[in-house]
C-alpha cells in the first residue's frame, strides 16, 4: 500500500462488506429494443414469480430474471437495494429497501417504452444514493445506445467521482462498448459485455 509514492505499514486488513452495509442501485433498461425479436409483452407467459418462460433470447425477460436471482440471494439483513427502470425517461424509481417482496413487485409491474435514457437513469441513481450510509454501488444494464438523455456520460462520471460511487456497466449486444467501459473504468467500476442476453 502506497501514499504519495511512499510505502505504508499495514496493520490490519478487513473485509469491508462484512461489517459495513452495502447499498446497491440496479438500473434496468426497459427501452423498446429490449423486446426486439421476442413476443410482445402482452403475449408473454409468466410464472408465479413474474418471470417469462415463453421467450428465446428476450433481453428484458433475461434481465428481469437476473435481477430476481440477485434479489433471491441478497443479504437483506445488512444490505439494501434499489431498482430503477428506464426507457425514453426514468419511468420508475423504487425506494432503497431491504424488502424483497416489494422489489420483486416493482420488477413484475414493468412496461417497455421507446428510446434509451441511460445517463438520466444513472444520474437519478446517483442522486438517490448520495445521502445513504455505507458502501454504495451502481449496476447499470443496457442493450443500446443512449439517444434520449438530457445529460452526458461525462456529467455522470464527474458526479460519480464526486460522490465516490462506482458504476458497474453491463452491455448486451449492440452497445457503445467504449462509452460503457469508460463510465465503469473512470468511476472505479467494471464493464461487462455479453453478445446475447442469455449469457
Amino acid at each position: 500500500v502506497y501514499e504519495d509514492d511512499e510505502e505504508c505499514d499495514i496493520y490490519s486488513l478487513e473485509d469491508v462488506s462484512k461489517n459495513t452495509p452495502i447499498v446497491y442501485s440496479i438500473i434496468s433498461d426497459n427501452s423498446g429494443s429490449m423486446c426486439n425479436g421476442c413476443v410482445n409483452l402482452e403475449q408473454m407467459r409468466f410464472d408465479r414469480n413474474g418471470v417469462s418462460f415463453s421467450h428465446e433470447n428476450c433481453p428484458i425477460a433475461d434481465s428481469k430474471l437476473s435481477i430476481k436471482n440477485l434479489i433471491k440471494n441478497f443479504n437483506f439483513t445488512k444490505d439494501r437495494m434499489q431498482v430503477i427502470r428506464f426507457g425514453t425517461r426514468v419511468c420508475e424509481v423504487s425506494e432503497i429497501s431491504n424488502d424483497s417482496s416489494y422489489l420483486n413487485n416493482i420488477l413484475n409491474n414493468f412496461d417497455v417504452e421507446g428510446k434509451t435514457a441511460l445517463y438520466d437513469a444513472i444520474d437519478t441513481s446517483l442522486s438517490t444514493m448520495e445521502d445513504q450510509e455505507g458502501v454504495k454501488v451502481i449496476i447499470a444494464l443496457t442493450d443500446g445506445y443512449d439517444n434520449e438523455s438530457k445529460i452526458t456520460s461525462n456529467d455522470i462520471i464527474l458526479k460519480a467521482l464526486q460522490l465516490n460511487i462506482p458504476i458497474y456497466t453491463i452491455g448486451l449486444g449492440n452497445v457503445e462498448k467504449d462509452v460503457l467501459s469508460e463510465i465503469a473504468q473512470k468511476t472505479n467500476g467494471v464493464f461487462y459485455y455479453a453478445e446475447q442476453s442469455e449469457s
